[in-house]
Protein backbone atom coordinates (compact mmCIF):
# COMPACT_ATOMS: atom_id res chain seq x y z
CA UNK A 1 0.00 0.00 0.00
CA UNK A 2 2.77 2.45 0.93
CA UNK A 3 4.74 1.57 -2.18
CA UNK A 4 1.71 2.14 -4.39
CA UNK A 5 1.03 5.51 -2.75
CA UNK A 6 4.63 6.61 -3.24
CA UNK A 7 4.60 5.52 -6.87
CA UNK A 8 1.36 7.44 -7.48
CA UNK A 9 2.95 10.61 -6.10
CA UNK A 10 5.94 10.11 -8.39
CA UNK A 11 3.65 9.66 -11.39
CA UNK A 12 1.77 12.89 -10.66
CA UNK A 13 5.06 14.76 -10.12
CA UNK A 14 6.46 13.41 -13.39
CA UNK A 15 3.38 14.53 -15.33
CA UNK A 16 3.70 18.07 -13.94
CA UNK A 17 7.41 18.08 -14.68
CA UNK A 18 7.05 16.98 -18.31
CA UNK A 19 4.16 19.39 -18.92
CA UNK A 20 6.39 22.28 -17.82
CA UNK A 21 9.24 21.00 -20.00
CA UNK A 22 7.00 21.01 -23.08
CA UNK A 23 5.75 24.56 -22.41
CA UNK A 24 9.24 25.95 -21.83
CA UNK A 25 10.65 24.14 -24.86
CA UNK A 26 8.02 25.62 -27.16
CA UNK A 27 8.60 29.11 -25.72
CA UNK A 28 12.38 28.75 -26.03
CA UNK A 29 12.17 27.72 -29.69
CA UNK A 30 10.46 31.06 -30.47
CA UNK A 31 13.30 33.29 -29.21
CA UNK A 32 16.49 31.18 -29.00
CA UNK A 33 18.53 29.34 -31.61
CA UNK A 34 16.92 25.95 -32.40
CA UNK A 35 20.14 24.09 -31.55
CA UNK A 36 20.29 25.51 -28.02
CA UNK A 37 16.58 24.99 -27.47
CA UNK A 38 16.78 21.39 -28.72
CA UNK A 39 19.84 20.54 -26.60
CA UNK A 40 18.17 21.93 -23.46
CA UNK A 41 14.93 20.07 -24.14
CA UNK A 42 16.75 16.76 -24.65
CA UNK A 43 19.00 17.25 -21.64
CA UNK A 44 16.20 18.22 -19.25
CA UNK A 45 14.09 15.24 -20.35
CA UNK A 46 17.00 12.85 -19.70
CA UNK A 47 17.63 14.43 -16.28
CA UNK A 48 13.91 14.21 -15.42
CA UNK A 49 13.83 10.53 -16.39
CA UNK A 50 16.90 9.78 -14.28
CA UNK A 51 15.46 11.72 -11.33
CA UNK A 52 12.09 9.97 -11.54
CA UNK A 53 13.75 6.58 -11.92
CA UNK A 54 15.95 7.13 -8.86
CA UNK A 55 12.92 8.13 -6.77
CA UNK A 56 10.99 5.04 -7.88
CA UNK A 57 14.02 2.84 -7.20
CA UNK A 58 14.43 4.23 -3.70
CA UNK A 59 10.76 3.50 -2.96
CA UNK A 60 11.31 -0.17 -3.84
CA UNK A 61 14.61 -0.68 -2.02
CA UNK A 62 14.30 -2.26 1.43
CA UNK A 63 17.94 -2.24 2.51
CA UNK A 64 18.86 0.89 4.51
CA UNK A 65 22.37 1.17 3.06
CA UNK A 66 21.05 1.02 -0.49
CA UNK A 67 18.43 3.64 0.37
CA UNK A 68 21.19 5.98 1.59
CA UNK A 69 23.11 5.47 -1.66
CA UNK A 70 20.07 6.30 -3.75
CA UNK A 71 19.42 9.40 -1.61
CA UNK A 72 22.91 10.68 -2.37
CA UNK A 73 22.36 10.06 -6.08
CA UNK A 74 19.06 11.95 -5.88
CA UNK A 75 20.68 14.98 -4.22
CA UNK A 76 23.24 15.21 -7.03
CA UNK A 77 20.59 14.80 -9.73
CA UNK A 78 18.35 17.43 -8.09
CA UNK A 79 21.24 19.91 -7.98
CA UNK A 80 22.01 19.43 -11.68
CA UNK A 81 18.32 19.38 -12.56
CA UNK A 82 17.56 22.61 -10.66
CA UNK A 83 20.53 24.36 -12.25
CA UNK A 84 19.38 23.30 -15.72
CA UNK A 85 16.14 25.23 -15.27
CA UNK A 86 18.15 28.48 -15.16
CA UNK A 87 19.26 28.01 -18.78
CA UNK A 88 15.97 28.79 -20.64
CA UNK A 89 15.36 32.17 -18.88
CA UNK A 90 19.00 33.12 -19.50
CA UNK A 91 18.83 32.15 -23.19
CA UNK A 92 15.61 34.12 -23.60
CA UNK A 93 16.75 37.24 -21.70
CA UNK A 94 20.00 37.50 -23.65
CA UNK A 95 18.39 36.58 -26.96
CA UNK A 96 18.60 39.17 -29.75
CA UNK A 97 14.93 38.54 -30.42
CA UNK A 98 12.78 41.57 -29.39
CA UNK A 99 10.46 39.26 -27.50
CA UNK A 100 13.26 37.55 -25.60
CA UNK A 101 13.00 39.74 -22.50
CA UNK A 102 9.26 39.17 -22.26
CA UNK A 103 9.64 35.38 -22.66
CA UNK A 104 12.52 35.31 -20.17
CA UNK A 105 10.62 37.28 -17.54
CA UNK A 106 7.60 35.05 -18.12
CA UNK A 107 9.74 31.97 -17.53
CA UNK A 108 11.18 33.41 -14.33
CA UNK A 109 7.76 34.47 -13.08
CA UNK A 110 6.15 31.12 -14.03
CA UNK A 111 8.98 29.11 -12.50
CA UNK A 112 8.73 31.07 -9.27
CA UNK A 113 4.98 30.50 -9.07
CA UNK A 114 5.50 26.75 -9.57
CA UNK A 115 8.05 26.75 -6.75
CA UNK A 116 5.72 28.74 -4.50
CA UNK A 117 2.91 26.26 -5.20
CA UNK A 118 5.17 23.29 -4.41
CA UNK A 119 7.24 24.63 -1.49
CA UNK A 120 5.32 27.66 -0.20
CA UNK A 121 4.78 26.03 3.18
CA UNK A 122 8.51 25.19 3.41
CA UNK A 123 10.31 28.56 3.17
CA UNK A 124 13.81 27.08 3.37
CA UNK A 125 13.21 24.71 0.47
CA UNK A 126 11.60 27.53 -1.54
CA UNK A 127 14.59 29.83 -0.94
CA UNK A 128 17.06 27.20 -2.11
CA UNK A 129 15.09 26.27 -5.23
CA UNK A 130 14.41 29.89 -6.25
CA UNK A 131 18.05 30.97 -5.98
CA UNK A 132 18.67 30.11 -9.65
CA UNK A 133 15.96 32.50 -10.84
CA UNK A 134 17.11 35.37 -8.63
CA UNK A 135 20.67 34.78 -9.81
CA UNK A 136 19.59 35.02 -13.46
CA UNK A 137 17.63 38.22 -12.81
CA UNK A 138 20.49 39.76 -10.81
CA UNK A 139 23.03 39.11 -13.56
CA UNK A 140 20.61 40.38 -16.19
CA UNK A 141 19.96 43.63 -14.29
CA UNK A 142 23.66 44.20 -13.66
CA UNK A 143 24.47 43.74 -17.34
CA UNK A 144 21.63 46.03 -18.44
CA UNK A 145 21.79 48.78 -15.81
CA UNK A 146 22.72 51.36 -18.47
CA UNK A 147 19.89 50.41 -20.81
CA UNK A 148 16.76 52.52 -21.21
CA UNK A 149 14.60 49.68 -19.97
CA UNK A 150 16.59 49.21 -16.75
CA UNK A 151 14.09 50.94 -14.48
CA UNK A 152 11.23 49.00 -15.98
CA UNK A 153 13.14 45.74 -15.57
CA UNK A 154 14.01 46.65 -11.98
CA UNK A 155 10.38 47.45 -11.20
CA UNK A 156 9.25 44.16 -12.72
CA UNK A 157 11.87 42.27 -10.70
CA UNK A 158 10.81 43.95 -7.46
CA UNK A 159 7.17 43.25 -8.27
CA UNK A 160 8.05 39.62 -8.94
CA UNK A 161 9.82 39.39 -5.60
CA UNK A 162 6.90 40.98 -3.75
CA UNK A 163 4.32 38.72 -5.41
CA UNK A 164 6.33 35.59 -4.64
CA UNK A 165 6.94 36.68 -1.04
CA UNK A 166 3.28 37.50 -0.52
CA UNK A 167 2.19 34.21 -2.08
CA UNK A 168 4.66 32.36 0.10
CA UNK A 169 3.34 34.10 3.21
CA UNK A 170 -0.27 33.28 2.31
CA UNK A 171 0.56 29.66 1.60
CA UNK A 172 2.60 29.40 4.79
CA UNK A 173 -0.28 30.73 6.88
CA UNK A 174 -2.73 28.49 5.08
CA UNK A 175 -0.43 25.53 5.60
CA UNK A 176 -0.09 26.32 9.29
CA UNK A 177 -3.87 26.60 9.60
CA UNK A 178 -4.32 23.29 7.81
CA UNK A 179 -1.75 21.62 10.04
CA UNK A 180 -3.42 23.06 13.14
CA UNK A 181 -6.80 21.90 11.85
CA UNK A 182 -5.33 18.46 11.22
CA UNK A 183 -3.88 18.35 14.74
CA UNK A 184 -7.24 19.42 16.17
CA UNK A 185 -9.03 16.75 14.14
CA UNK A 186 -6.53 14.11 15.25
CA UNK A 187 -6.96 15.16 18.88
CA UNK A 188 -10.75 15.10 18.53
CA UNK A 189 -10.53 11.70 16.86
CA UNK A 190 -8.36 10.39 19.69
CA UNK A 191 -10.85 11.70 22.25
CA UNK A 192 -13.73 10.11 20.34
CA UNK A 193 -11.85 6.81 20.14
CA UNK A 194 -11.09 6.98 23.87
CA UNK A 195 -14.77 7.60 24.62
CA UNK A 196 -15.74 4.77 22.30
CA UNK A 197 -13.25 2.43 23.99
CA UNK A 198 -14.60 3.40 27.41
CA UNK A 199 -18.17 2.85 26.24
CA UNK A 200 -17.27 -0.51 24.72
CA UNK A 201 -15.50 -1.57 27.91
CA UNK A 202 -18.46 -0.43 30.01
CA UNK A 203 -20.94 -2.35 27.85
CA UNK A 204 -18.71 -5.43 27.94
CA UNK A 205 -18.45 -5.27 31.74
CA UNK A 206 -22.18 -4.64 32.07
CA UNK A 207 -22.85 -7.53 29.72
CA UNK A 208 -20.71 -9.84 31.87
CA UNK A 209 -22.27 -8.70 35.13
CA UNK A 210 -25.83 -9.18 33.84
CA UNK A 211 -25.19 -12.50 32.12
CA UNK A 212 -23.86 -14.13 35.28
CA UNK A 213 -27.10 -13.82 37.34
CA UNK A 214 -29.17 -14.27 34.18
CA UNK A 215 -27.41 -17.60 33.68
CA UNK A 216 -28.68 -18.67 37.09
CA UNK A 217 -32.24 -17.48 36.47
CA UNK A 218 -32.53 -18.98 33.01
CA UNK A 219 -30.66 -22.18 33.75
CA UNK A 220 -32.61 -22.99 36.89
CA UNK A 221 -35.89 -22.11 35.16
CA UNK A 222 -35.03 -24.64 32.47
CA UNK A 223 -34.17 -27.23 35.09
CA UNK A 224 -37.39 -26.45 36.96
CA UNK A 225 -39.37 -26.97 33.77
CA UNK A 226 -38.09 -30.56 33.65
CA UNK A 227 -39.68 -31.39 37.01
CA UNK A 228 -43.29 -32.31 37.75
CA UNK A 229 -45.29 -29.08 37.47
CA UNK A 230 -48.90 -28.16 36.95
CA UNK A 231 -49.98 -26.71 33.60
CA UNK A 232 -50.14 -23.19 35.05
CA UNK A 233 -46.71 -23.57 36.63
CA UNK A 234 -45.24 -24.79 33.35
CA UNK A 235 -46.69 -21.79 31.54
CA UNK A 236 -45.10 -19.42 34.06
CA UNK A 237 -41.73 -21.15 33.86
CA UNK A 238 -41.96 -21.11 30.07
CA UNK A 239 -42.54 -17.35 30.17
CA UNK A 240 -39.47 -16.96 32.39
CA UNK A 241 -37.40 -18.95 29.89
CA UNK A 242 -38.68 -17.02 26.88
CA UNK A 243 -38.13 -13.67 28.59
CA UNK A 244 -34.64 -14.70 29.65
CA UNK A 245 -33.74 -15.73 26.13
CA UNK A 246 -34.98 -12.40 24.80
CA UNK A 247 -33.00 -10.50 27.44
CA UNK A 248 -29.90 -12.51 26.56
CA UNK A 249 -30.23 -11.57 22.93
CA UNK A 250 -30.79 -7.91 23.80
CA UNK A 251 -27.52 -7.98 25.71
CA UNK A 252 -25.86 -9.40 22.63
CA UNK A 253 -27.36 -6.55 20.60
CA UNK A 254 -25.67 -4.03 22.88
CA UNK A 255 -22.34 -5.65 22.09
CA UNK A 256 -23.16 -5.80 18.37
CA UNK A 257 -24.38 -2.21 17.92
CA UNK A 258 -21.43 -1.34 15.73
CA UNK A 259 -22.12 -4.37 13.57
CA UNK A 260 -25.79 -3.43 13.39
CA UNK A 261 -24.82 0.06 12.23
CA UNK A 262 -22.88 -1.57 9.40
CA UNK A 263 -25.67 -4.02 8.63
CA UNK A 264 -23.67 -7.08 9.74
CA UNK A 265 -25.31 -9.79 11.83
CA UNK A 266 -24.63 -13.39 12.63
CA UNK A 267 -27.94 -15.20 12.32
CA UNK A 268 -28.16 -18.53 14.13
CA UNK A 269 -30.22 -20.57 11.73
CA UNK A 270 -31.80 -23.81 12.89
CA UNK A 271 -35.04 -25.75 12.31
CA UNK A 272 -38.00 -24.02 13.97
CA UNK A 273 -41.73 -24.46 14.29
CA UNK A 274 -42.90 -21.11 12.95
CA UNK A 275 -46.34 -21.12 14.54
CA UNK A 276 -44.88 -22.13 17.90
CA UNK A 277 -42.23 -19.39 17.64
CA UNK A 278 -44.83 -16.69 16.98
CA UNK A 279 -47.08 -18.03 19.74
CA UNK A 280 -44.28 -17.92 22.31
CA UNK A 281 -43.43 -14.36 21.31
CA UNK A 282 -47.07 -13.28 21.61
CA UNK A 283 -47.62 -15.09 24.91
CA UNK A 284 -45.23 -12.67 26.60
CA UNK A 285 -47.91 -9.97 26.30
CA UNK A 286 -51.05 -12.09 26.58
CA UNK A 287 -51.38 -11.50 30.32
CA UNK A 288 -50.95 -7.75 29.98
CA UNK A 289 -53.54 -7.68 27.18
CA UNK A 290 -56.00 -9.58 29.38
CA UNK A 291 -55.49 -7.08 32.21
CA UNK A 292 -56.45 -4.25 29.84
CA UNK A 293 -59.45 -6.18 28.54
CA UNK A 294 -58.12 -6.35 24.98
CA UNK A 295 -59.20 -8.89 22.40
CA UNK A 296 -55.82 -10.58 21.91
CA UNK A 297 -55.66 -13.20 19.18
CA UNK A 298 -53.32 -14.96 16.75
CA UNK A 299 -54.28 -16.08 13.27
CA UNK A 300 -52.34 -18.55 11.14
CA UNK A 301 -52.63 -18.43 7.38
CA UNK A 302 -52.25 -21.45 5.08
CA UNK A 303 -48.75 -22.85 4.67
CA UNK A 304 -47.46 -21.62 8.03
CA UNK A 305 -47.50 -25.00 9.73
CA UNK A 306 -44.49 -27.29 9.76
CA UNK A 307 -40.79 -26.56 10.07
CA UNK A 308 -38.75 -23.69 8.63
CA UNK A 309 -35.07 -22.73 8.77
CA UNK A 310 -34.52 -19.48 10.66
CA UNK A 311 -33.19 -17.70 13.73
CA UNK A 312 -35.77 -18.42 16.42
CA UNK A 313 -34.55 -15.87 18.95
CA UNK A 314 -34.25 -13.07 16.40
CA UNK A 315 -37.76 -13.68 15.09
CA UNK A 316 -39.12 -13.81 18.64
CA UNK A 317 -37.33 -10.57 19.45
CA UNK A 318 -38.89 -8.69 16.53
CA UNK A 319 -42.39 -10.05 17.06
CA UNK A 320 -42.20 -9.47 20.82
CA UNK A 321 -41.13 -5.88 20.21
CA UNK A 322 -44.00 -5.19 17.82
CA UNK A 323 -46.53 -6.95 20.05
CA UNK A 324 -45.32 -5.14 23.17
CA UNK A 325 -45.78 -1.76 21.49
CA UNK A 326 -49.25 -2.70 20.27
CA UNK A 327 -50.46 -3.83 23.71
CA UNK A 328 -48.81 -0.96 25.54
CA UNK A 329 -50.43 1.76 23.46
CA UNK A 330 -53.87 0.24 22.92
CA UNK A 331 -56.30 1.20 25.69
CA UNK A 332 -59.29 -0.68 24.34
CA UNK A 333 -60.25 -2.83 21.42
CA UNK A 334 -57.98 -5.48 19.96
CA UNK A 335 -54.43 -6.58 19.20
CA UNK A 336 -54.22 -9.11 16.39
CA UNK A 337 -51.21 -11.06 15.12
CA UNK A 338 -51.49 -12.62 11.67
CA UNK A 339 -48.93 -15.11 10.29
CA UNK A 340 -48.79 -15.81 6.55
CA UNK A 341 -46.40 -17.62 4.23
CA UNK A 342 -46.41 -17.15 0.46
CA UNK A 343 -44.35 -19.08 -2.12
CA UNK A 344 -41.23 -17.36 -3.40
CA UNK A 345 -41.08 -17.37 -7.19
CA UNK A 346 -37.31 -17.82 -7.16
CA UNK A 347 -37.14 -21.00 -5.05
CA UNK A 348 -39.52 -23.91 -4.45
CA UNK A 349 -38.48 -24.22 -0.79
CA UNK A 350 -38.30 -20.49 -0.09
CA UNK A 351 -41.25 -18.69 1.49
CA UNK A 352 -42.02 -15.00 2.01
CA UNK A 353 -43.21 -15.03 5.61
CA UNK A 354 -45.12 -12.04 6.99
CA UNK A 355 -46.13 -11.32 10.57
CA UNK A 356 -48.68 -8.51 10.81
CA UNK A 357 -49.36 -6.93 14.21
CA UNK A 358 -52.52 -4.79 14.14
CA UNK A 359 -54.05 -2.76 16.95
CA UNK A 360 -56.95 -0.38 17.55
CA UNK A 361 -54.84 2.18 19.38
CA UNK A 362 -54.68 5.91 18.90
CA UNK A 363 -52.53 5.64 15.77
CA UNK A 364 -49.35 7.42 14.70
CA UNK A 365 -49.17 10.66 12.74
CA UNK A 366 -47.21 10.81 9.49
CA UNK A 367 -44.37 12.91 10.89
CA UNK A 368 -43.67 10.37 13.62
CA UNK A 369 -43.91 7.47 11.18
CA UNK A 370 -40.94 8.87 9.26
CA UNK A 371 -38.82 8.75 12.45
CA UNK A 372 -39.96 5.45 13.91
CA UNK A 373 -36.96 3.40 12.76
CA UNK A 374 -34.22 5.96 13.37
CA UNK A 375 -31.56 4.64 15.71
CA UNK A 376 -30.79 6.59 18.92
CA UNK A 377 -33.82 8.81 18.47
CA UNK A 378 -37.17 8.85 20.23
CA UNK A 379 -40.43 9.79 18.61
CA UNK A 380 -43.26 10.72 20.95
CA UNK A 381 -47.01 10.51 20.61
CA UNK A 382 -48.87 11.92 23.60
CA UNK A 383 -52.36 10.57 24.11
CA UNK A 384 -54.14 10.44 27.44
CA UNK A 385 -50.93 10.46 29.46
CA UNK A 386 -49.33 7.74 27.35
CA UNK A 387 -46.16 8.16 25.35
CA UNK A 388 -45.38 6.11 22.26
CA UNK A 389 -41.62 5.74 21.94
CA UNK A 390 -39.64 4.58 18.94
CA UNK A 391 -35.93 4.17 19.55
CA UNK A 392 -33.34 1.46 19.45
CA UNK A 393 -35.84 -1.43 19.63
CA UNK A 394 -37.50 -0.75 16.29
CA UNK A 395 -34.18 0.21 14.69
CA UNK A 396 -32.63 -3.13 15.68
CA UNK A 397 -35.78 -4.98 14.61
CA UNK A 398 -35.63 -3.39 11.16
CA UNK A 399 -31.93 -4.22 10.82
CA UNK A 400 -32.62 -7.83 11.79
CA UNK A 401 -35.49 -8.07 9.31
CA UNK A 402 -33.27 -6.75 6.52
CA UNK A 403 -30.68 -9.37 7.38
CA UNK A 404 -33.37 -11.99 6.75
CA UNK A 405 -34.02 -10.49 3.29
CA UNK A 406 -37.08 -8.67 4.58
CA UNK A 407 -38.15 -5.48 6.29
CA UNK A 408 -40.78 -3.81 8.46
CA UNK A 409 -43.50 -1.53 7.14
CA UNK A 410 -46.02 0.55 9.05
CA UNK A 411 -49.53 1.75 8.23
CA UNK A 412 -51.34 3.95 10.71
CA UNK A 413 -54.27 6.33 10.91
CA UNK A 414 -54.98 8.61 13.83
CA UNK A 415 -58.05 7.49 15.74
CA UNK A 416 -58.17 4.13 13.95
CA UNK A 417 -55.04 2.17 14.84
CA UNK A 418 -51.71 0.90 13.52
CA UNK A 419 -50.46 -2.06 11.55
CA UNK A 420 -46.81 -3.18 11.54
CA UNK A 421 -45.83 -5.87 9.04
CA UNK A 422 -42.65 -7.89 9.39
CA UNK A 423 -41.56 -9.64 6.20
CA UNK A 424 -38.72 -12.15 5.89
CA UNK A 425 -37.56 -14.90 3.57
CA UNK A 426 -37.37 -18.35 5.22
CA UNK A 427 -36.60 -21.79 3.83
CA UNK A 428 -38.89 -24.77 4.30
CA UNK A 429 -36.92 -27.29 6.32
CA UNK A 430 -36.48 -30.94 5.35
CA UNK A 431 -36.29 -31.76 9.07
CA UNK A 432 -39.48 -33.50 10.22
CA UNK A 433 -41.34 -31.80 13.04
CA UNK A 434 -40.68 -34.70 15.34
CA UNK A 435 -36.91 -34.41 14.90
CA UNK A 436 -36.64 -31.03 16.65
CA UNK A 437 -35.01 -31.65 19.99
CA UNK A 438 -33.79 -35.12 18.95
CA UNK A 439 -30.59 -34.64 20.91
CA UNK A 440 -32.51 -33.84 24.07
CA UNK A 441 -34.78 -36.85 23.59
CA UNK A 442 -31.80 -39.09 22.93
CA UNK A 443 -30.05 -37.84 26.05
CA UNK A 444 -33.21 -38.25 28.10
CA UNK A 445 -33.42 -41.90 27.04
CA UNK A 446 -29.80 -42.54 28.06
CA UNK A 447 -29.54 -44.16 31.47
CA UNK A 448 -26.79 -46.78 31.33
CA UNK A 449 -23.73 -45.47 29.48
CA UNK A 450 -22.81 -42.32 31.46
CA UNK A 451 -20.51 -39.52 30.38
CA UNK A 452 -17.82 -38.40 32.79
CA UNK A 453 -17.77 -34.60 32.74
CA UNK A 454 -15.33 -32.25 34.46
CA UNK A 455 -17.13 -29.01 35.32
CA UNK A 456 -14.75 -26.10 35.96
CA UNK A 457 -16.78 -23.22 37.41
CA UNK A 458 -16.15 -20.88 40.36
CA UNK A 459 -19.66 -19.40 40.66
CA UNK A 460 -21.99 -21.48 42.90
CA UNK A 461 -25.14 -20.55 40.96
CA UNK A 462 -23.57 -21.47 37.63
CA UNK A 463 -22.39 -24.76 39.11
CA UNK A 464 -25.94 -25.53 40.17
CA UNK A 465 -27.33 -24.61 36.74
CA UNK A 466 -25.14 -27.07 34.84
CA UNK A 467 -25.66 -29.80 37.43
CA UNK A 468 -29.44 -29.39 37.28
CA UNK A 469 -29.43 -29.49 33.48
CA UNK A 470 -27.33 -32.67 33.28
CA UNK A 471 -28.69 -34.45 36.34
CA UNK A 472 -31.59 -36.20 34.52
CA UNK A 473 -29.20 -37.63 31.93
CA UNK A 474 -27.11 -39.78 34.25
CA UNK A 475 -23.83 -37.93 33.75
CA UNK A 476 -21.08 -38.18 36.34
CA UNK A 477 -19.95 -34.64 37.11
CA UNK A 478 -16.67 -33.81 38.84
CA UNK A 479 -16.53 -30.22 40.09
CA UNK A 480 -13.39 -28.05 40.02
CA UNK A 481 -13.76 -24.52 41.39
CA UNK A 482 -10.77 -22.98 39.59
CA UNK A 483 -8.24 -23.65 36.86
CA UNK A 484 -5.62 -25.11 39.17
CA UNK A 485 -8.08 -27.65 40.58
CA UNK A 486 -9.13 -28.52 37.02
CA UNK A 487 -5.56 -29.30 35.94
CA UNK A 488 -5.05 -31.44 39.07
CA UNK A 489 -8.32 -33.32 38.49
CA UNK A 490 -7.41 -33.93 34.85
CA UNK A 491 -4.03 -35.36 35.82
CA UNK A 492 -5.69 -37.88 38.16
CA UNK A 493 -8.65 -39.04 36.09
CA UNK A 494 -9.97 -39.37 32.55
CA UNK A 495 -13.02 -37.46 31.35
CA UNK A 496 -15.25 -37.62 28.30
CA UNK A 497 -15.76 -33.84 28.28
CA UNK A 498 -14.59 -30.71 30.10
CA UNK A 499 -16.89 -27.73 30.64
CA UNK A 500 -14.49 -24.83 31.28
CA UNK A 501 -15.47 -21.38 32.54
CA UNK A 502 -13.26 -18.72 30.96
CA UNK A 503 -13.21 -16.08 33.72
CA UNK A 504 -11.95 -17.41 37.05
CA UNK A 505 -9.68 -16.06 39.75
CA UNK A 506 -6.20 -17.52 39.89
CA UNK A 507 -5.61 -19.82 36.93
CA UNK A 508 -8.31 -18.81 34.45
CA UNK A 509 -10.03 -21.03 31.91
CA UNK A 510 -7.73 -20.11 29.03
CA UNK A 511 -4.59 -20.89 31.05
CA UNK A 512 -6.07 -24.12 32.42
CA UNK A 513 -6.96 -25.23 28.89
CA UNK A 514 -3.40 -24.57 27.73
CA UNK A 515 -2.04 -26.62 30.66
CA UNK A 516 -4.37 -29.51 29.84
CA UNK A 517 -3.42 -29.49 26.15
CA UNK A 518 0.26 -29.40 27.09
CA UNK A 519 -0.23 -32.33 29.46
CA UNK A 520 -1.97 -34.30 26.71
CA UNK A 521 0.96 -33.76 24.35
CA UNK A 522 3.52 -34.77 26.96
CA UNK A 523 1.69 -37.93 28.06
CA UNK A 524 0.32 -38.63 24.55
CA UNK A 525 -3.20 -38.83 25.90
CA UNK A 526 -6.27 -38.82 23.70
CA UNK A 527 -7.57 -35.29 23.18
CA UNK A 528 -10.41 -34.49 25.58
CA UNK A 529 -13.10 -32.16 24.19
CA UNK A 530 -13.22 -28.82 26.01
CA UNK A 531 -16.30 -26.61 25.83
CA UNK A 532 -15.47 -23.05 26.91
CA UNK A 533 -18.21 -21.16 28.80
CA UNK A 534 -18.15 -17.38 29.05
CA UNK A 535 -20.41 -14.44 29.82
CA UNK A 536 -18.63 -12.62 26.99
CA UNK A 537 -20.08 -13.51 23.63
CA UNK A 538 -18.18 -11.51 21.00
CA UNK A 539 -15.81 -12.93 18.42
CA UNK A 540 -12.65 -11.81 20.24
CA UNK A 541 -13.35 -14.14 23.15
CA UNK A 542 -14.23 -16.98 20.81
CA UNK A 543 -10.86 -16.55 19.08
CA UNK A 544 -9.09 -16.52 22.46
CA UNK A 545 -10.81 -19.76 23.44
CA UNK A 546 -9.92 -21.44 20.16
CA UNK A 547 -6.29 -20.28 20.38
CA UNK A 548 -6.02 -21.70 23.90
CA UNK A 549 -7.16 -25.12 22.68
CA UNK A 550 -10.92 -25.17 23.31
CA UNK A 551 -13.02 -27.17 20.85
CA UNK A 552 -16.18 -25.08 21.11
CA UNK A 553 -17.61 -22.00 22.80
CA UNK A 554 -20.94 -21.45 24.55
CA UNK A 555 -22.03 -18.01 25.73
CA UNK A 556 -23.87 -17.62 28.99
CA UNK A 557 -26.62 -17.80 30.02
CA UNK A 558 -26.37 -21.55 29.53
CA UNK A 559 -29.65 -23.14 28.45
CA UNK A 560 -30.48 -26.83 28.48
CA UNK A 561 -31.01 -26.84 24.72
CA UNK A 562 -27.72 -25.08 23.99
CA UNK A 563 -25.65 -27.16 26.39
CA UNK A 564 -27.15 -30.47 25.28
CA UNK A 565 -26.61 -29.63 21.62
CA UNK A 566 -22.95 -28.89 22.28
CA UNK A 567 -22.45 -32.04 24.34
CA UNK A 568 -24.18 -34.15 21.70
CA UNK A 569 -21.78 -32.78 19.09
CA UNK A 570 -18.81 -34.09 21.09
CA UNK A 571 -20.35 -37.33 22.37
CA UNK A 572 -21.53 -40.15 20.15
CA UNK A 573 -25.29 -39.55 20.00
CA UNK A 574 -25.86 -43.29 19.82
CA UNK A 575 -24.19 -43.61 23.20
CA UNK A 576 -26.79 -41.19 24.58
CA UNK A 577 -29.67 -43.03 22.95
Amino acid sequence: MLLNAVLKVHVRTALTRFSLIIIWSLALFTVAPPLYAGLWSLSIVILALFLGGSQAKQARVQDINQQQQWLRIQRLLKLVYASAWAIPPALALWSPDPNGVIVGLGMVFGGMLVLVANYGVVPRRLLLESTIYFAVMFVFLVTHWKSEAFLALLAISVLLLVVCADSTNVLRKTGMQLMQTQRDLEAANERAEAINRSRTAFIADLNHEIRTPLNGVLGLATALNQTQLSIAQKEMVSLIETSGETLERLLSDLIDLSSIAEGRFELRTSPLNLQDTIAKSADLMRGRAAEKGLDFRIEYGPGTDGIFEGDTIRIRQIVANLTSNAVKFTRSGFVKIRLDALPDAGDDRSRIVTVTVSDSGHGIDEDLQSRLFQRYSQGFEHHENEVRGAGLGLAISLALAKQMDGGISVESELGVGSKFTLSMRLIRSVTPDGDIGTNQKAIARKQSNELKILLVEDHPVNQKVVQQILMPFGSTITLAEDGKAAVEAFSKDQFDLILMDMQMSGLNGLEATQHIRSQERITRQKRTPILMLSAHSNDDYIRLATAAGADDFLAKPVTAEGLIQRISAFANVDAWD
